[in-house]
């Protein structure tokens, strides 16, 4: 009986883990930009939801730039492409600081 309620208890535990695998999905990530910027859920950020982000509004000056440089086809908006490239580029040192002097 015993050995019976364990297996039971062990399938219980393994089907939807097993399920969860062959849907493919993946749960979303606390901490995703993406998703916390696209507050309407359209796929896309616009700039309004942009500098809308606690980030950007902390210096809204360079949030504007920001979204310039990120919006590389533009079309006013930021996909998810142009957002991971930003952050990879920033990730490899696209993102200098400038000295004293500016440069």
């Amino acid at each position: 009986m015993k050995n019976f309620i364990r297996g039971a208890v062990f399938a219980a535990l393994l089907v939807p883990a097993i399920v969860f695998a062959q849907d493919g999905a993946k749960p979303e990530r606390k901490g995703n930009p993406f998703g916390k910027m696209d507050t309407n859920k359209d796929g896309k950020i616009s700039k309004e939801e942009f500098l809308a982000s606690p980030m950007a509004q902390k210096n809204p000056e360079r949030a504007e730039a920001r979204f310039a440089k990120l919006d590389t086809d533009k079309d006013g908006f930021l996909s998810a492409d142009e957002l991971k490239a930003g952050a990879a580029a920033g990730r490899e040192g696209g993102h200098k600081k400038k000295n004293a002097d500016g440069n």
